[in-house]
This record gives C-alpha cells, structure tokens and sequence, in this order.
C-alpha cells in the first residue's frame, strides 16, 4: 500500500495492519522511578515534573487532540469512578497538565473513561466509551489553583467501539 506523505511523496508501507501493529514499546518504569527519585537528589530540585500523554490524534500532519484513556477497573468500577479519580489524581496534576497543554496547542483535550467487561480481549466490542470534553479556562494566565477550579468537564456521552470509533474519524 502507497501513502501520501507530506511534501508530495509516497513511500511504501503496507498493509494498514501493519501501520497500526503494536511495535513493543511501552511506559518505561525504569525511566519513571528515575525521574521521579533519582532526578530530584541529582539537581536539588523538587519542581521537575513529567507526565505521560496517552494519545496525540493527528491528522493531516498537525495535532488535533489529546487522549487520555482510563479504564474502569480494580476499585474504580464505572464511568463515574474513573472520571472522578482523574479530576483528583496527584491534586489534579493530570488534568490541569491536558488543561494546559489544550489551550497552548489550540487543540481539544478529551477524557475517555472505558467500561470493558472483556478487559483481557484484543478488542472492545462489548465496551462502552465515556468521552469528556476537558475545557480549559478562557484566562490561559491563571495559575495553580485557579486554573484547575475554572477547568471544566463536559461528558461528550457514552457510545459503543462503533460510535466511538466514529468520534474519533471527525477530530
């Protein structure tokens, strides 16, 4: 299969399972633990901080949103569960950081909680996707707490891997 690829050419890449296989590679805990530890006694410093992204949707060779996706499992038993212990994960660090980042990249944030009763399945056809809107305050300058209390979450609804799937194509 030939793609576009910006600047006009096309490159051979085959089939579309192939751009969409799983390649391995994944959150690196050592690096995590480092950064979390090691780095603070290495700088004297206790204001360094990271977080992952989940997802960056990208289209036509720009970002076009961010995706955080949790699923409800352990104690987190719903939608609700996940959403709520997202808002207050690490004092809403998660949160105000996709906050952020959404209106510096002028793009939109989206939370997606997954009920999945087939957690060990490759798929999702019997889950259902819960998408909140995560907005950011319209006064980028606020800081701390501020900006996390004028954050607002605006659940988008819930839909099957189909309409799921379909939110996605529009972004």
């Amino acid at each position: 299969m030939d793609v576009l690829i910006s600047g006009g050419s096309r490159e051979r890449i085959g089939t579309v399972s192939d751009i969409h296989k799983d390649k391995g590679f994944d959150h690196d805990p050592k690096y995590s633990l480092w950064h979390r530890n090691k780095l603070p006694i290495i700088t004297k410093k206790r204001d360094l901080y990271c977080s992952d992204i989940d997802w960056v949707e990208w289209r036509n060779g720009r970002p076009v949103a961010l995706i955080e996706c949790r699923r409800a499992i352990g104690s987190l038993k719903n939608a609700d569960d996940v959403i709520n212990h997202f808002k207050t994960l690490n004092n809403g660090f998660q949160l105000e950081l996709y906050a952020r980042l959404s209106s510096t990249l002028k793009i939109n944030a989206f939370l997606v909680a997954i009920e999945d009763p087939y957690p060990d399945m490759e798929e999702y056809s019997s889950a259902s996707f819960t998408v909140v809107h995560i907005i950011p305050p319209k006064d980028s300058q606020l800081q701390g707490r501020k900006f996390l209390d004028g954050i607002e979450l605006k659940n988008l609804g819930v839909g099957d891997e189909e309409k799921y799937a379909g939110f996605l194509s529009k972004l």
